[in-house]
């Protein structure tokens, strides 16, 4: 054998094998695109490891239409999870109000994909008080002169004592239990302030919220900690060290099922804050390594959304991160006034 085919030979063998990008197991939120839109970053999302967490609407779902193309994503390689909602008119969001029409839709989805054979195994309950509730909070925020403080008291004063929030939260759990006998892990998404709810004992931020969290056998619970929408929102700087904190929060509260939703990534201004979400690349990777100092692996990140990678020419920028060895960003006395207040609401409420 000659020298140099000799010298080839062991070269090739001594290949390390190619790195998982750094994105790799993170997934995207996906509510807004239609499906042929979605199809088309299949190969942006294969190359960067990414997932898919897909909204399917009720009375828009077209049955042939979800199956082409999850069997497309199964042919890249790209993990899909469902995410039914309701019609804007209907509440948008599983809530305590919306359970009667969310969760027969959630059964019937769940069916489909049984009956039809499709490659998902994970449902997503996406919990948040009813779309009119949420514009009502927003509007007034905005009002000239608006007291965040004063407004999200009154927002809490008016829900803390819904008398069907026990009732919703069995009817919940038992979604929970019909899933998990068919063979579905059922992960909840959620707002990041019921994580100050829970070192009393009881649910206030929950009913204030209309969301039931605590007592039902999610496999994985994730808080939307949206640094640039909660910003704009409430008029705060607010940076990675409140997606730190969220975080530590969750996985001291859930263990090995502590999840966290970032942003936002997107390519117009959102609802509700007005914003447009990261401006720079780096915004990104801030709250993605403050989130894995905290605790979260990368595979329990979810970013919102697909349009902030579809609206981009090049967007392999926003996915090349540097986890290596993440420390906790600088706590800053916005974050601390933030969460210290809501756990002042949590304790004047029973």
């Amino acid at each position: 054998m000659s020298p140099f085919l000799l010298a080839g030979l062991l070269a090739c063998g001594t290949e390390s094998p190619p790195q998982a990008p750094s994105s790799a197991g993170v997934s995207l939120w996906s509510e807004f695109e239609t499906l042929d839109e979605v199809e088309a970053a299949l190969d942006t999302l294969s190359r960067h490891g990414l997932a898919l967490n897909r909204s399917v609407v009720l009375g828009e779902l077209d049955a042939d239409d979800l199956e082409r193309f999850l069997r497309a994503a199964e042919r890249k390689g790209v993990p899909v999870r469902l995410w039914p909602e309701l019609s804007p008119e209907e509440g948008r969001w599983p809530s305590v109000a919306t359970r009667h029409s969310f969760i027969p839709f959630a059964e019937d989805l769940m069916a489909l994909v049984r009956e039809r054979d499709l490659p998902v195994d994970t449902i997503y309950i996406d919990l948040e008080p009813p779309l009119t509730r949420g514009l009502e909070l927003q509007r007034a925020l905005e009002e000239p002169g608006a007291n965040p403080i004063t407004v999200l008291t009154q927002y809490f004063e008016g829900k803390v004592a819904d008398p069907d929030f026990e009732a919703a939260r069995a009817d919940y759990a038992a979604l929970a239990e019909a899933a998990h006998s068919e063979g579905f892990k059922i992960h909840l998404t959620t707002l990041p302030f019921i994580l100050d709810d829970f070192a009393d004992g009881d649910p206030t931020i929950q009913r204030a919220m209309e969301s039931p969290v605590s007592g039902i056998a999610w496999d994985e619970c994730s808080f939307q900690v949206y640094t640039t929408l909660l910003s704009g929102l409430l008029g705060l700087p607010l940076g990675p060290d409140l997606v730190y904190s969220y975080g530590r929060t969750t996985v001291e509260l859930f263990g090995e099922k502590a999840a966290l939703d970032l942003g936002t990534f997107l390519g117009k201004p959102d609802t509700f804050s007005g914003t447009a979400g990261y401006e720079d690349p780096s915004q990104l990777e801030a709250d993605v390594r403050a989130a894995v100092a905290a605790g979260i692996p990368p595979e329990r990140l979810h970013i919102f959304s697909l349009e902030g990678l579809i609206s981009r020419p090049d967007p392999d920028p926003w996915f090349n991160w540097d986890l290596n060895n993440p420390s906790p960003p600088p706590t800053s006395a916005t974050t601390t006034a933030v969460r210290e207040f809501l756990s002042s609401l949590d304790r004047a409420y029973p």
